[in-house]
């Protein structure tokens, strides 16, 4: 079966898309670009690939890049959707592309990597948001921080991995 491909316009000056929202349903797809999701209020179902994780209140999920994923939701939900394009952390970690990140919370007894890299997420979201003045060196800072704790530390869940 053939997913579609999600576009999404993200500029040079500011290289995230970045998204607080609610989902109820959104199709399997794929994109070339590193999705994490924080689950802030309510539960989620993700499929990524031909697994299905439940997601909660303070859970953190990685999707790699080219992975088949999608999301919904029958609960009140609200989660922060970060998306960080391969071209971009491929100026600083040329080996990006030979990857595999396994950056599941829920499935970790150790929450120390993972704690460093929720408040980067929301202080990324916010200075997307705000658009402060001088805003882009901000989020190049705080988008190089999540990369470096992503390769850096390599949150890993103990299960099955």
């Amino acid at each position: 079966m053939k997913y579609p491909y999600e576009s999404a316009v993200i500029k040079e000056e500011v290289p995230v898309f970045a998204l607080m929202t609610s989902v109820k349903y959104v199709a399997m797809h794929w994109h070339d670009r590193i999705e994490l999701l924080l689950v802030l209020k309510g539960q989620i179902h993700v499929y990524v690939g031909r697994e299905e994780y439940v997601l909660k209140e303070h859970d953190l999920l990685l999707i790699n890049s080219n992975e088949v994923h999608g999301v919904e939701s029958d609960q009140e939900n609200k989660l922060l959707l970060i998306q960080i394009p391969i071209t971009f952390i491929k100026k600083f970690y040329t080996n990006i592309e030979d990857e595999s990140f396994h950056c599941q919370s829920f499935q970790s007894m150790d929450q120390q990597s993972y704690n460093k890299i929720r408040p980067l997420l929301a202080h990324l979201m916010l200075a997307v948001k705000r658009k402060e003045e001088n805003y882009e060196i901000k989020v190049h800072s705080l988008l190089l921080d999540v990369v470096y704790q992503l390769v850096t530390h390599k949150p890993q869940n103990e299960l099955g991995q």
